[in-house]
């Protein structure tokens, strides 16, 4: 079966919104959003052409819409491991059932490992863009800040038979007194990995810059908009990992299924040992 993106984003009452930073940065960079009838962000998606992006925004908009039918079938919610945790923290939809799996695997080690960075005190290394051999895309998201450090780690986790490396990037993004986050993983070290994390620190400062407050006292958007004004809360976090012999991450749930007639893959992944982003409050540095 063969999904049609449109008349799905349609049914469902959903617009798309692009855009192309062609003039700002001399070269075509593209980005998809897919907002609900209320105007909410549901998806997004980058890209260097535009069939990439919006191919990232509806896979992640197929994501996000299973993700609330699973949670809200009681006969599904233990299935798909919302007794381990009851978010949406693991998943990965995509129309290749590998690359979906690896996407999944992915980023529960970006959760895991920012957690253990943040709230446990491992290591991360410290490294300044100017280093990197860093393309003009990302460098124009790097100009957009004042000052911009990555934080990066290198995971091994075994799963189904293999041992697979992830690189894991956050984005220090400073402007003023605030801190825009951005994370990334990715199982290449390459120009993707930071750029990634940097869309991510650009897009949080976006909505604190170009969106009226909906949701301020909800995550994410409450530490969003708390760590824009609250740059030495953030820096005290990053700046007191000591910790530098890692543990190894223990995958505790892996579940991988086709959907609609093998028209899209959705996998979940869950490593244990840590807690969601989305406990303990504005305390802690993770959104």
């Amino acid at each position: 079966m063969i999904l049609n993106p449109i008349d799905i984003l349609k049914h469902n009452k959903c617009t798309i919104q692009e855009y192309n930073l062609l003039e700002e940065i001399g070269s075509s960079y593209f980005h998809t959003i897919v907002k609900d009838e209320n105007g909410n962000v549901l998806s997004g998606g980058y890209g260097a052409n535009i069939l990439v992006s919006r191919k990232i925004a509806f896979a992640e908009y197929l994501e996000r819409k299973q993700v609330v039918l699973l949670k809200n079938d009681p006969d599904m919610f233990n299935t798909w491991g919302f007794n381990y945790i009851n978010t949406g923290c693991g998943f990965a939809a995509g129309f290749d059932s590998n690359a979906t799996t690896l996407r999944s695997l992915a980023e529960a080690i970006e959760r895991w490992t920012l957690s253990k960075f943040i709230d446990e005190q491992y290591v991360m290394e410290k490294i300044d863009p100017s280093v990197l051999n860093l393309d003009k895309v990302c460098n124009w998201f790097i100009n957009q800040f004042e000052s911009v450090t990555f934080y990066y780690k290198s995971v091994l986790v075994h799963h189904n038979g293999n041992f697979i490396t992830l690189h894991v990037v956050m984005s220090f993004c400073v402007i003023a007194d605030g801190v825009f986050q951005g994370s990334s993983v990715n199982s290449s070290l390459n120009n993707d990995l930071w750029l990634h994390a940097l869309v991510e620190s650009f897009r949080h400062l976006s909505i604190v810059k170009n969106s009226i407050p909906k949701n301020i006292n909800k995550f994410p958007e409450n530490k969003i908009r708390y760590y824009s004004r609250a740059l030495d809360h953030a820096k005290s976090q990053v700046d007191r990992a000591c910790i530098k012999k890692w543990p190894m991450p223990n995958i505790v749930f892996h579940k991988a299924e086709s959907f609609e007639g093998d028209a899209y893959f959705l996998s979940r992944t869950i490593i244990g040992g840590w807690k969601s982003w989305s406990v303990d409050g504005i305390s802690r540095f993770l959104y």
